[in-house]
């Protein structure tokens, strides 16, 4: 699933009024892994040293993928 660039773009932070290169912008896409990895992600769980899981929505969200697997 592809999702497109915001038209016209919004700068990234309140300092800026205009955002550099907006027609080089880049789509996102979404990864929907197999199942064998969500079990290799879990099975590590232990190994990661701050382990965070947040509860944020929004479209230019992008939790960890160890935020992701349950």
């Amino acid at each position: 699933m592809v999702q497109q660039g915001d038209v016209p773009p919004k700068p990234f932070s309140f300092t800026n009024r205009t955002v550099k290169h907006a027609d080089q912008q880049l789509c996102c896409w979404k990864l929907i892994p197999p199942k064998a990895t969500h079990e290799i992600v879990q099975e590590n769980l232990h190994l990661i040293s701050s382990y965070v899981r947040e509860e944020v929505h929004g479209p230019r969200y992008c939790p960890s993928l160890e935020a992701k697997v349950n």
